[in-house]
């Protein structure tokens, strides 16, 4: 075995106990001991590639955010027949079977988005560009299958939604203090931005 396919073997293996170890205990909760204990993993070889608990939670996060666009960006290839309604609700139905299929991920994903490490939360938002460009993608599917109503151009509503987008972890955090998943909350905060401006 080549000495980069070893690097490659042991950074999936430390990724995959670092996602079962935030996936059951959260980003709060988890520890490098954890990690190293979950993958039968040395400290001196996770800290030959890792510095530590948020670099690797970090790049649990990036792994996410990366599997979920994939996941939307081959829904938004060949989405469902129908119009702009039917276009959003297959993209959240898209999220919500990858986030069922990767229970650790989601966790992941609700650590990052609704309970963010404020040491992280720079890096984080920064990591969330791939699902920003899959949001986008939605948005201009959505304006091909629809008109806007009356006195609202399209730049206003790419700005608007831009806007928006970039308050969802907030507006997400705040609206699941009352119950409810993320998904389910994301979907309904997007659905009023869109639909309250959308005609037919």
């Amino acid at each position: 075995m080549k000495q980069s396919e070893r690097r490659a073997k042991s950074r999936t293996a430390i990724l995959d106990a670092a996602f079962a170890e935030f996936g059951e205990r959260g980003y709060a909760g988890a520890t490098v001991d954890g990690v190293c204990a979950r993958g039968s993993i040395s400290k001196g070889m996770m800290y030959h590639y890792y510095k530590g608990k948020d670099e690797l939670f970090c790049e649990c996060v990036k792994e996410m955010f990366s599997a979920l666009a994939g996941c939307l960006g081959e829904y938004l290839e060949n989405p469902d027949d129908g119009d702009a309604e039917a276009l959003f609700s297959g993209y959240f139905m898209s999220r919500e079977r990858f986030f069922a299929a990767n229970p650790n991920m989601r966790a992941v994903f609700e650590d990052a988005v609704l309970r963010t490490p404020p040491q992280l939360a720079d890096e984080i938002k920064r990591l969330r560009g791939p699902m920003r460009e899959r949001n986008r993608e939605l948005l201009n599917r959505m304006l091909e299958k629809t008109r806007l109503r009356p006195g609202i151009s399209e730049r206003e509503t790419r700005r608007w939604f831009d806007a928006v987008e970039a308050l969802l972890p907030e507006l997400l955090s705040r609206l699941c203090e009352g119950g409810g998943s993320a998904e389910e909350q994301a979907k309904l905060v997007l659905g009023m931005l869109l639909f309250g401006i959308l005609d037919g």
